[in-house]
C-alpha cells in the first residue's frame, strides 16, 4: 500500500481499511468508515489523522464527526509543514452519546487546502464503549 494514498475529497469520508482500535466486535465498517454502536451508551472516540501536502508550506483541512450522517463536531486545523517532509499528524478526541445501532463516522467537507492527502495506512479510528444506560 502507498503512504498518503488518499486525496481530501469534499462529500468523501475517510476511510482507514481494517485500523479500527476497539474492533474486536466487529463495530466498525471499513467499506463504510462508520463504527456502529453494539449497545447504547457513552462512547470515546479518537481520530489519528496523518496528512501529506504536495507542496509544503501552509495549510488547512476540516473534518466533521456524524453520528447518523448529522455533523455532531467540527474540528479545524491550520498549520506550516516544512518543504522537506510535507507531513503533519494530529490527534482528534471526543465523547458521544449512541443508542444502539447508531453509528459514527467522519465527513470531509470542501474546507481543504488542495494537494491534501492522508495515509490511509498510517491514519486510524478508535472508538470504545466508556459507560453503558
Amino acid at each position: 500500500m502507498q503512504y498518503f494514498s488518499i486525496d481530501f475529497v469534499y462529500g468523501n469520508y475517510l476511510q482507514f481499511d481494517t485500523q479500527m482500535s476497539g474492533n474486536e466486535n466487529g463495530n466498525f465498517d471499513p467499506n463504510t468508515g462508520r463504527f456502529t454502536a453494539p449497545v447504547s451508551g457513552r462512547y470515546s472516540f479518537g481520530l489519528s489523522l496523518r496528512v501529506r501536502s504536495s507542496s509544503g508550506g501552509e495549510y488547512y483541512y476540516r473534518i466533521y464527526m456524524q453520528r447518523d450522517g448529522s455533523t455532531i463536531h467540527n474540528m479545524f486545523y491550520s498549520g506550516t509543514m516544512s518543504a522537506s517532509s510535507k507531513f503533519d499528524g494530529r490527534y482528534f478526541t471526543a465523547e458521544v452519546d449512541l443508542n444502539r445501532g447508531q453509528y459514527v463516522q467522519y465527513y470531509i467537507p470542501g474546507d481543504f487546502s488542495s494537494g491534501l492527502r492522508y495515509g490511509q495506512d498510517q491514519s486510524y479510528f478508535e472508538g470504545k464503549l466508556i459507560k453503558a444506560n
